[in-house]
């Protein structure tokens, strides 16, 4: 049996005839245990061959054994989301658009797509380096990972609506949310509305980083020039306690708060729902605003009034900004912001 320190201290990482060696078992075993072919492995030994290989941070290389000539050709598009696992993230729109945009961009490139969500930054880097990935398209990830990112991974990294808290030099495309949020608040206030409240997933106002913070601002600046005092609520993302939260919002704040402006269109749909089912009326009781303008604010009655990102143009831009920096090329646009349009919906009502 091999000692630990002897193959950690290795340049590679430890092969399935190192975990054999390591273990007293044979190759065979240590290969059944990784794929899960475990029918006629005892408790006792798939114990064993487990605790070597977390502890000699072996992973499976599956692309290096497919693809090793060419390289992988293959482009992780991650979503990092420390809810990622429990929650349905597929029900939001903006994902599955800009799943379908950049697979359609990555597969006409001639390279393939891997689409994962994760809860940590250690389940991303092992999930890059288990299929050698070329290249890594990273959305939902907070300022405060960013150097754990960048240091982890030595690929090319492009980042969807990174904010960071210093200056960095990264690869990033995004829209304007503040300023685009301060546009929608200025059109509610045009629009006769003076309390106007902003509301975002989140446990509590610490949760609101990147671009729930973004828009947040632009609210409290649109709101500032008016005199006003923004309104923010925190509130939960699961289907059934964000329902409760809207029917109990309504009903201490009607006659007080007149237009809810939410950080997404999922949430504003979410919420037009909820409050027509319990009997309020869109616009009269109150307005509703959404950001993002996906195709559930544009069929959802009355049609939702929101802020218009280009899904579409956003996939293809960053793949091609990924692609680019895969391939060497001088870089002379780092930071690309997409432009936003204003689409006005049937959900804001005019306050006389």
């Amino acid at each position: 049996m091999y000692d630990k320190e002897e193959i950690k201290g290795g340049e590679t990482m430890p092969t399935i005839k190192d975990i054999a060696n390591y273990t007293g078992v044979s190759p065979t075993t240590v290969s059944n245990v990784i794929h899960g072919r475990t029918t006629k492995v005892s408790a006792e030994t798939k114990l064993k061959v487990e605790q070597a290989l977390k502890e000699l941070k072996y992973h499976s290389n599956m692309a290096g054994r497919l693809l090793a000539k060419n390289g992988s050709r293959i482009i992780g598009v991650i979503f990092q989301d420390d809810r990622a696992i429990s929650t349905h993230t597929y029900d939001n729109p903006y994902l599955g658009e800009f799943i379908q945009a950049a697979e359609t961009a990555i597969r006409e490139a001639g390279y393939f797509m891997m689409f994962q969500r994760v809860s940590s930054v250690d389940d991303g880097v092992k999930l890059v380096q288990m299929w050698d990935l070329e290249g890594v398209v990273l959305s939902g990830t907070s300022p405060k990972d960013l150097s754990e990112w960048t240091n982890s991974l030595k690929i090319p990294i492009v980042f969807l609506d990174m904010y960071p808290q210093k200056e960095v030099d990264i690869l990033n495309i995004g829209v304007d949310d503040l300023q685009a949020s301060y546009e929608m608040t200025h059109y509610l206030v045009s629009k006769g509305h003076q309390e106007i409240a902003f509301i975002a997933f989140g446990k509590s106002f610490e949760d609101w980083i990147g671009v729930d913070e973004k828009r947040a601002q632009g609210v409290k600046k649109a709101l500032a020039e008016h005199q006003l005092i923004p309104n923010y609520f925190s509130a939960p993302n699961s289907e059934e306690a964000f329902a409760v939260f809207i029917q109990a919002f309504a009903k201490k704040h009607a006659g007080h708060i007149t237009a809810l402006f939410f950080a997404s269109d999922l949430m504003a749909v979410r919420a037009q729902s909820v409050l027509t089912n319990h009997g309020w009326h869109i616009p009269d009781d109150f307005s509703i605003a959404g950001f993002d303008g996906t195709l559930l604010a544009k069929l959802a009655t009355p049609q939702i009034t929101t802020v218009y990102q280009n899904i579409l143009q956003k996939a293809e831009k960053g793949i091609q900004l990924l692609l680019a920096d895969i391939r060497g090329e001088q870089l002379t646009k780092r930071i690309i912001q997409i432009t936003t349009t204003f689409i006005e919906g049937q959900s804001v009502k005019k306050i006389k």
